[in-house]
């Protein structure tokens, strides 16, 4: 972002503009529904999240995991964005 577009967005005085790639990893996930399994990790999606319900949850197998975790580590305090679906309400 150029000075004069801060300015014109009336970014505080000592603040930085920087893109979001500059101060944090970005992953994007799978874009696949994955082939789920009667037994596995288990896999959970926005849906789970925006009605508080995790009984009735699906499974991936172990291999299906191992593939996606290699990709990134989710740790506490990560955020977490979807493409499909409600997003839900911000808990902290």
């Amino acid at each position: 972002m150029t000075k004069n577009k801060a300015q014109k967005n009336k970014i505080p005085d000592g603040w930085e503009v920087k893109k979001l790639r500059e101060v944090s990893k970005i992953y994007d996930g799978t874009h696949q529904t994955p082939k789920y399994v009667s037994d596995g990790v288990a896999f959970l999606s926005v849906e789970h999240i925006t009605a508080n319900q995790f009984n009735d949850t699906k499974f991936i197998s172990e291999d299906i995991y191992e593939e996606e975790i290699k990709k990134v580590t989710i740790e506490r305090s990560d955020v977490l964005m979807t493409r499909i679906g409600d997003i839900g309400l911000l808990t902290l």
